[in-house]
This record gives C-alpha cells, sequence and structure tokens, in this order.
C-alpha cells in the first residue's frame, strides 16, 4: 500500500490518494488493485503538486476520506500492511481511521528496513529509498510518486526480500510474523511530526 498526502508534516498533512495492491500466496494480484483520489477541502501544496502531479482541481470530484477509508478498510480487513517507510503510512492511515470512527490495527510490514538488510547496506540515520531499492534487487520501479505506481513497486521489493529471506531460513518455512519482526525496529520509532527518514539514492 502507499498513499500520496499533501506533504510531509503528519500532523497536519492529508491523504490526498492512495493505491494498494494484494499478495496472496506469493503472487500479485494486479486485477484487485485499487487506486483513488481522495477529496479534501484545502487547496494542494504547490511543492507537493511538484512530486506527484495531483493539481487542487484533480480532487474536486474525488470521494471523501470516510468513503475511501471504508473502501480500503474491506480490502485490507485484517491483513498485514506492507509500505515502504511505513511510518508514513501508519500515521496518516491511523489518524484518517479514526476520523471515521474506525480502528486500523493491523500489522504494518516495512520493506524499507527489509531492503536495507538484505542489500547489506549501510544509511546512517535512515533507509534506502524505494527506487534504489528496487533497482538493486533487480525488480522494475513502476510510476514513482504515484500511489498505486509505488504499491506495485513495494510489493516487488517485498517478494525479493522475502525470497532472500526464504532462503537464507532454509529448509525452514518464512512466516509472516517473522517478517513483521525483521521490519520492525529493536527501539521504538521517535515520533516526530516531520519526514523520518532521508532521501538518499
Amino acid at each position: 500500500l502507499d498513499v500520496e498526502s499533501t506533504g510531509l508534516n503528519l500532523r497536519r498533512d492529508k491523504i490526498i490518494a492512495y493505491g494498494a495492491v494484494p499478495i496472496r500466496r506469493g503472487r500479485i494480484q494486479m486485477a484487485d488493485a485499487t487506486y483513488g483520489l481522495v477529496g479534501i477541502a484545502d487547496a494542494v501544496p504547490e511543492a507537493s503538486t511538484c512530486i506527484h502531479y495531483i493539481r487542487t482541481q484533480d480532487l474536486a470530484t474525488a470521494p471523501p476520506l470516510e468513503d475511501v477509508v471504508r473502501q480500503l478498510d474491506s480490502m485490507i480487513c485484517g491483513a498485514p500492511i506492507i509500505a515502504h517507510c511505513a511510518f508514513i503510512e501508519r500515521t496518516l492511515l491511523r489518524r484518517a481511521y479514526r476520523r471515521s470512527g474506525l480502528q486500523l490495527g493491523n500489522p504494518f510490514i516495512d520493506t524499507a528496513p527489509l531492503a536495507t538488510a538484505a542489500l547489506s547496506e549501510t544509511i546512517e540515520g535512515g533507509f534506502i529509498s524505494l527506487e534504489y531499492a528496487a533497482t538493486a534487487l533487480g525488480v522494475p520501479v513502476h510510476e514513482p510518486h504515484h500511489a498505486l505506481g509505488d504499491a506495485i513497486t513495494t510489493a516487488n521489493v517485498f517478494l525479493a526480500v522475502a525470497s532472500r529471506m526464504e532462503r537464507q531460513l532454509a529448509p525452514a518455512p518464512l512466516s509472516t510474523a517473522a517478517m513483521i519482526d525483521a521490519s520492525t525496529p529493536p527501539h521504538p520509532q521517535r515520533r516526530t511530526s516531520e519526514w523520518p527518514y532521508p532521501r538518499p539514492l
């Protein structure tokens, strides 16, 4: 799953686009992928538009946040949510769920630390970017900074990393719980209102 927002201040900025694609039995299910825009009352900052190319007028007929949350919730159900630098999606989605009168209790699998470990990268103070991880792992990059494109890239990165982890664990099976544990920092992420990771190549 991936979301685009009006900015990177997690206390203030809002979700304006979402993309999600399910993975079942180790396969990406493109037929069940979903993408959409989210209607908001505020203008989209020009600096954000320069990143994801979503303009204020593009959201004029988009459904409200509450409708989007209900749609995503019916798709996600209780499944783990996979995201790159998942702190962003986790924080924005939990706030969106609360505003919609729901609670998001799904576990998250973060492909950023997983890919960093799989590639034996050393990035001081953060993790490698999604595009770098995909390229280094030999999987395609789909439309960077487009919510569905990034969701598909994240799914491919996840499967590539999972394959490496499974080979390392063989003959023991790789479990979802192991992926969740491996992507969770040993110490709680320091809460901040700003983007918590650098953006290295």
